[in-house]
């Protein structure tokens, strides 16, 4: 017998609970804040100390199965939350990593022992640390939306402690020298000239390849020499970018006289006008004229991009193989090597914060942190006086 009182699911805001452990059952009741929980606590210990609380038997539920409940939390939380991309993602991790373990398992007869055996099976099949964490985070998102819904009363995916290897994000970084993204360029402007403006924005603005693709004209203001990056296109589909909020990058002055020649040169192969499109994110919107569209005005398609055009530009350069999302990394790496500013560099690039940056960035300025401690050997008169460095 006893009363506990806690949240399900900690947090600021989140609603308490009070747990009636009697005579073999276990009673839940939401109660709203801390101080109220505890009050209805005290009231039912009394009453449960003198025989006066009855608990009612209640027929326990059929919960459902982990197929059920997981295509249940695409459809309803999901398509409503996330992008496109997203959760089709969850839907292939789904479908590729967990049906075959938990299909037909129902969603309380899956234990933490299960989540850890699962996920300690992928990392030993050779999936890369980002992937396992993929999956572990997509796991603890449909556990605790069935602890949120009251399906379950814990999570199962929480606590599974260090088991897991780190990704090192620094090890996926390969950005492109200072000449061989010279030499993609020079080989772009010869054999895939329509697309020369769109790989010079890569690299010089470091926005992600959906952020290219959804650039519109009214996004650029050649007055300030600055670019707004406010939409991405995707799957099909424009949304907001990553981080869901807009940034503005600077354009450099090369790339503005090359956004400007590219202007020219859609005018006249779209009969003196722009090709624009309709933006549809949730309402309809007014139509906008897109940088970079496919040669019959319509978004460019990133995979055709990659398979039609990316590869031979890559062979013809003579160039190792190379993601398209690397030009973002040259960006920001050439940056760093010019010695700008970690915090420029966040800023331009978009990152939530600084640290992400210093993350994925922050072994290419090593050589600036030696020149700084240099530094201070030059600033020491002590130093100097001991070594008998001073007339």
């Amino acid at each position: 017998m006893g009363v506990i009182v806690k949240q399900k699911i900690r947090g600021k805001g989140k609603p308490w609970w009070i747990f009636i452990h009697h005579e073999g059952r276990t009673t839940t009741k939401k109660i709203g804040d801390r101080r109220s929980a505890e009050l209805v606590a005290t009231e039912v210990r009394k009453r449960l100390k003198v025989g006066e609380l009855n608990l009612p038997v209640e027929p326990k539920a059929k919960l459902p199965t982990f197929a059920e409940y997981s295509t249940h939390y695409i459809e309803t939380y999901a398509k409503g939350t996330c992008k496109p991309n997203t959760w089709k993602g969850y839907e292939a991790i789904i479908r590729y990593h967990l049906l075959g373990h938990w299909k037909h398992r129902r969603m309380d007869d899956i234990r933490r022992p299960d989540v850890k055996q699962l996920l300690l099976a992928k990392q030993r099949s050779g999936l890369s640390p980002k992937s396992v964490e993929n999956i572990k985070a997509l796991i603890s998102g449909i556990f605790t939306q069935a602890v949120e819904e009251e399906v379950l009363q814990v999570n199962p995916a929480l606590r599974l402690g260090r088991f897991i290897q780190k990704q090192d994000r620094k090890r996926h970084v390969k950005p492109l020298t200072r000449e061989q993204a010279s030499n993609l360029l020079a080989t772009a402007k010869v054999d895939a000239p329509e697309h020369y403006a769109m790989l010079l924005t890569a690299l010089r603005t470091g926005m992600r390849l959906g952020e290219v693709v959804g650039l519109a004209w009214e996004d650029i203001n050649f007055a300030s020499d600055c670019i707004n990056v406010q939409r991405s296109y995707s799957g099909g589909a424009f949304s907001t970018p990553k981080s869901r909020k807009s940034r503005i990058v600077d354009m450099s002055d090369q790339l503005k006289t090359t956004l400007l020649d590219h202007q020219s040169w859609l005018r006249q192969h779209h009969r003196g006008r722009l090709p624009t499109v309709q933006v549809i994110d949730g309402k309809q919107r007014d139509c906008i004229e897109l940088v970079f569209p496919n040669r019959n005005g319509n978004p460019l398609c990133s995979d055709n991009f990659r398979a039609r055009i990316w590869g031979k530009l890559l062979k013809d350069a003579e160039l190792p193989p190379t993601r398209i999302h690397d030009l973002r990394h040259t960006f920001a790496s050439l940056l760093l090597a010019n010695g700008e500013p970690l915090h420029y560099v966040k800023e331009q690039m978009g990152h939530a914060s600084i640290q992400t940056t210093v993350d994925v960035y922050g072994h290419l300025v090593q050589g600036s942190n030696r020149q700084a401690v240099n530094r201070l050997d030059d600033e020491s008169p002590a130093l100097r006086l001991v070594t008998g460095d001073v007339g």
